[in-house]
């Protein structure tokens, strides 16, 4: 299913291909997307499902984030087509498929310093990695 009438004129897009569970630390994403709340031209697309999904789409409706949230979807080319920048806050990894899919469109990718995610992501070159928080 493809998000519906999104306006991205003038929009910065930061996407995130996740189970919604604790290896994947959305809780972590969440509190980022919470920091940009005031700023209208970016949005937060979360693509996947799992345990973590439903409460932290109601926590963003109720506080009025600008996330949209796909579900499980085979559109990822189509999502990734539309992302400025990619974010990975996963507190531990083996072959993080989903940033070497965005790697390979030239996406510039913002992940934790974990295994899988470090041997993935090199700092420079428009991709940068940072230390994983455990917000669970």
């Amino acid at each position: 299913m493809r998000i519906k009438k999104i306006d991205l004129k003038n929009k910065i897009i930061i996407a995130t291909i996740s189970s919604f569970n604790y290896q994947k630390n959305m809780f972590m994403v969440y509190i980022v997307t919470k920091m940009f709340k005031d700023y209208n031209n970016i949005i937060f697309l979360w693509i996947g499902d799992r345990h973590d999904k439903e409460l932290l789409e109601r926590k963003a409706k109720e506080e009025k984030l600008n996330i949209y949230f796909t579900g499980i979807t085979k559109d990822i080319p189509f999502y990734l087509s539309a992302t400025d920048i990619y974010l990975s806050t996963s507190i531990w990894e083996g072959l993080p498929i989903s940033l070497i899919e965005a790697q390979s469109l030239g996406i510039p990718i913002v992940a934790t310093d974990v295994v899988g995610n470090n041997k993935v992501v090199v700092n420079n070159n428009n991709r940068c990695i940072f230390n994983a928080i455990d917000e669970a």
